[in-house]
């Protein structure tokens, strides 16, 4: 899976505030995470938006996370970013040709039902993943599989658990849920890797006048 620049840099940001636990000025955010400063800005403001960060003014103001790193999960920051990465599902092909029924054809329900299982699936496992575990995977890089494997399976017996309680509809996986595996492998952004810089077309053009520009001004030390 590849993450498109401005998750990859929200990500990053989120993690190293997590990390330095204190407010932190958008200049050293942008120096110790190699993404550009005007870029951070705009982003900071959608992850204020979401109830993430916070943006402290005053001499020694900046940014600093808005609640515990264990209740921030990945999701939540996708959304935040970029809400429309979420999987949009197909619009449902009512009826046949030959039987010119408004039903659906049971095979398209099936098919939709699975896909639907599957996104729902997909949303619960980027949910498991909090900011705390990628901390500590990126403290720990050498045993990253393996420490977020043994968390993954955590939650996924934690959501099972919680689905044992709904009415089965019938089939396999009636639970709704599917497993975590018992390995993951993450593919790293490093915080300094230069050649992760957004194309032109995604990075807006910041001016001077923003909102987010103007708050970010009140934070910086003179």
């Amino acid at each position: 899976m590849q993450l498109k620049a401005s998750i990859d840099y929200a990500l990053r940001a989120v993690i190293y505030l997590a990390m330095e636990g204190k407010v932190v000025s958008s200049k050293r955010i942008s120096e110790e995470i190699a993404v550009p400063r005007d870029y951070l800005i705009q982003l900071s403001q959608l992850l204020r938006n979401a109830g993430i960060i916070d943006a402290k003014a005053g001499k020694n103001g900046g940014y600093v996370l808005a609640k515990d790193p264990q209740k921030i999960s990945f999701l939540e920051i996708i959304r935040a970013i970029d809400d429309a990465t979420k999987p949009v599902k197909a619009d449902p092909i009512k009826g046949s040709a030959a039987s010119g029924s408004g039903a659906e054809p049971p095979l398209v329900e099936g098919i939709h039902k699975a896909l639907d299982l599957a996104f729902s699936s997909f949303d619960a496992y980027l949910d498991g993943i909090t900011i705390d575990m990628l901390v500590r995977c990126a403290k720990d890089a050498e045993n990253v599989d393996v420490y977020l494997g043994e968390q993954l399976i955590k939650e996924g017996e934690r959501l099972e658990a919680k689905a044992k309680g709904k009415p089965r509809h019938g089939g396999q996986g009636a639970s709704g849920v599917i497993p975590s595996p018992s390995s993951v492998t993450v593919i790293s952004s490093p915080a300094h890797d230069a050649a992760a810089v957004a194309s032109t077309s995604e990075v807006p053009a910041v001016a001077s006048t923003s909102p987010a520009a103007q708050v970010e001004s009140k934070t910086e030390l003179p």
